[in-house]
Formats: C-alpha cells, sequence, structure tokens
C-alpha cells in the first residue's frame, strides 16, 4: 500500500504530498491515478534518492513525525534503492458521478450491447 488510509485525509489537504519506499525498481509511473477513498490521487514525481538526502522536511510532507521514524520505515530491505514519490490529490472518483446518473440515452445503451457481444 503505497498510501495509509490514516495519510489519505492530510494528503487531499496538501499536508502530505511525499512518500518514500524501498522497491528493486519502480513500481509507479508519473502521472498514474489512482483510486482511494478520498478520490484520485496523482503521482507527479518518483525517483531515486540517497538516504542520507531526506530531510526533517521531507518526512513531515510524508506524513511521518520525524526523519527517524521515516528513516525507520525505510530500514527493511537495505539492499534496495529509496525511492521519492511525489504526490497530489486529482480530484473525487469520477465514478461517484456516474453512479448518480443511471439512465442512458438509447445511443449509450447500442454501445454498450454492441461492446458485450464481443
Amino acid at each position: 500500500m503505497l498510501i495509509r488510509p490514516t495519510e489519505l485525509d492530510a494528503l487531499v489537504s496538501g499536508d502530505i504530498d511525499l512518500a518514500f519506499r524501498r522497491w528493486d525498481r519502480p513500481r509507479l509511473r508519473v502521472g498514474t491515478r489512482m483510486r482511494t477513498k478520498v478520490g484520485l490521487v496523482e503521482v507527479t514525481e518518483v525517483e531515486t534518492v540517497p538516504l542520507r538526502s531526506i530531510t526533517a522536511r521531507d518526512a513531515h510532507r510524508a506524513g511521518a513525525a520525524t526523519r527517524a521514524d521515516l528513516l525507520g520505515r525505510l530500514a527493511d530491505h537495505p539492499e534496495r534503492p529509496v525511492f521519492r514519490i511525489g504526490l497530489r490529490f486529482a480530484g473525487a472518483d469520477p465514478r461517484i458521478a456516474l453512479r448518480q446518473d443511471a439512465a442512458l440515452t438509447e445511443d449509450e445503451r447500442s454501445t454498450l450491447l454492441a461492446r458485450l457481444d464481443r
């Protein structure tokens, strides 16, 4: 899980806009939009960084109380590189609006039926 459920509200408010993970390779691409319980979250940056370059401010932007707290989260798998992931709240989940407008026009219905027949 990239973003802990308890941190999602802070991401919406802009208090969190970074995540740090140890991966063997990049797991996300810039521009990826993830659906979460609070809406869409977009990846704005993915880069490897040296552990020593992470500042207390970076840790706070990632939702950690202190730099030491964040470094503790990154202690497992020291052989893997550290990835800095930029995040931003990208709005409400568009499926919510679709749920509220379930009526289909005849053209939309025909298009859907044609797609299902394939």
